[in-house]
């Protein structure tokens, strides 16, 4: 990846990765965006022409995940493979005025669950309080008293 990438071309690969939103509007968008973005503007931008191929790489593998996972559970064997895919790809948002939810430990969590790819979107200052917080706090679920058979009232 390029660091001295014009303005144009950071845009133009970013737009490899976001135009696969349009296949919540058409049927096979999530890899004909990509793939018409990347077909436009891969020789004239090597960043884009990268960015395009992730995107290209990613979006057919989980089409292809999701069909055999589909095909699967036909025979009731697939439901617990399509959780599984859920998870190979992770994406926390980190906010800042959520900073309750900035913990270390639950960022630990969200990224150790991830069998794949994680993907963070936020600031770096929201990043950054999650991993200097390692303070946790009490959590009041009565869970122990619950499993105990214990009263609650």
């Amino acid at each position: 990846m390029s660091i001295n990438a014009s303005r144009d071309e950071r845009t133009w690969a970013m737009l490899c990765h976001m135009s696969a939103y349009s296949g919540y509007l058409t049927g096979l968008g999530f890899i004909l965006g990509p793939l018409i973005v990347w077909l436009i503007k891969k020789d004239i931008y090597p960043l884009a022409n990268d960015q395009g191929k992730e995107s290209l790489n990613f979006q057919i593998s989980c089409f292809i995940y999701y069909v055999v996972s589909a095909a699967l559970c036909i025979i009731l064997i697939g439901i617990p493979i399509l959780v599984a895919v859920a998870f190979f790809h992770l994406i926390m948002p980190l906010v800042a005025g959520h900073h309750i939810m900035l913990q270390r430990n639950l960022l630990y969590t969200a990224v150790t669950r991830a069998k794949e790819r994680v993907i963070l979107l936020g600031s770096k200052a929201a990043l950054n309080t999650a991993l200097a917080n390692d303070r946790t706090r009490r959590r009041y679920s009565l869970l122990a008293e619950r499993l105990r058979g214990e009263s609650l009232c």
